[in-house]
């Protein structure tokens, strides 16, 4: 049975905004996505401008687009090696009292994470196992934990290539007392699971390794920065029949793929490229109905976005990979 409609209810109040700010990295991951990495696109220059342009942009979401809630995700390349972030965070977290999220291979000295730690809400460590020293991870992720209210959680990237490795880190992590969040996700090539074995799908079937103390889920729940209810979110089959979402379900029934869907890219989820760009996660150029991308460190940004240009986009790409991205709201056409 196929997959016609996806309707995500949880977004109609809600904007989520990705920024890939450069692609300098510390890593040289073998899966990592093409250009992710080279260091081509460098970090941002004028933090006043993005100052201005991205708070353009999230006062017209409010004002006139019922995004009341706004959260940003940052990523790279290696975010944390942009010596602007921690102002950036600090500034759109008090002056817009948005909700900050990182993606970060967590390398950075200790002494960074307790200078800057405190302006994000939400900390995740993507684990690598070519390069990861396990041990620094627990330092970073203990000190987060015991010190903070930030949601930290680390995810080890299932490689198929050194399946054994990556299994032997989750065990050090899991093994590990302090109960912060830790989950293993698949590595995919060309968005599919055709990779791993049966063995190896049944384990990353449970995600969540470690799980913290029903207080801490909770504290985390008081605050926002997860949701105090199971997502919902529906999935809508050619016969009519309405399913919960899960995100493993759909890869794994090959559901991820909507070329010439209508989505919600550009309505309840945009994405900051890694060149400035303003488009979808997936790389979708053609928001807003344009033929060339909105630039986020254009100077003449606040006279081009106007409230009328908000609204779904057709889908252009081969496949989804991104759980956030899959579980927008889109539809057959």
């Amino acid at each position: 049975m196929n997959l016609v409609k996806i309707i995500n209810h949880d977004a109609v109040n809600t904007l989520h905004i990705g920024y890939i700010v450069g692609t300098t990295c510390n890593f040289k991951c073998h899966y990592c996505f093409e250009g992710f990495n080279d260091g081509k696109y460098r970090f941002p220059l004028d933090l006043e401008l993005v100052k201005q342009n991205l708070g353009h942009l999230i006062n017209i979401y409010r004002k006139h687009h019922n995004k009341e809630n706004v959260r940003i995700h940052i990523t790279g390349g290696e975010p944390t090696l942009w010596p602007d972030l921690g102002e950036f965070a600090k500034f759109f977290n008090e002056e817009y009292n948005c909700k900050i999220s990182l993606s970060t291979n967590g390398t950075r000295t200790l002494r960074w994470w307790q200078t800057y730690a405190k302006y994000f809400d939400d900390i995740g460590i993507s684990i690598h196992n070519e390069r990861v020293d396990p041990y620094h991870t627990i330092e970073v992720m203990d000190w987060i934990y015991n010190n903070t209210d930030v949601l930290v959680n680390g995810t080890v990237l299932m490689d198929p290539d050194n399946w054994e490795r990556c299994i032997e880190i989750v065990d050090i992590l899991k093994n590990h007392p302090t109960p912060w969040l830790l989950k293993a996700r698949p590595v995919l090539s060309e968005g599919e699971l055709s990779f791993f074995d049966d063995e190896q799908k049944e384990f990353m079937k449970g995600k969540i390794k470690k799980m913290p103390p029903d207080t801490w889920i909770q504290k985390q729940k008081d605050l926002k920065t997860i949701p105090s209810s199971t997502p919902n979110v529906e999935s809508i089959l050619e016969n009519g029949e309405v399913i919960k979402y899960n995100t493993f379900q759909t890869l794994e029934n090959n559901w991820q793929h909507f070329t010439g869907w209508k989505c919600n890219l550009g309505v309840d989820r945009i994405a900051i490229g890694m060149n400035g760009d303003i488009q979808g996660a997936c790389g979708t150029t053609t928001l807003f109905g344009l033929d060339t991308p909105l630039n986020i460190y254009d100077t003449e940004l606040t006279t081009k976005f106007t409230p009328d240009l908000v609204g779904p986009t057709i889908c252009t790409q081969k496949y989804c990979i991104c759980a956030t991205d899959i579980r927008l709201t889109k539809e057959k056409v």
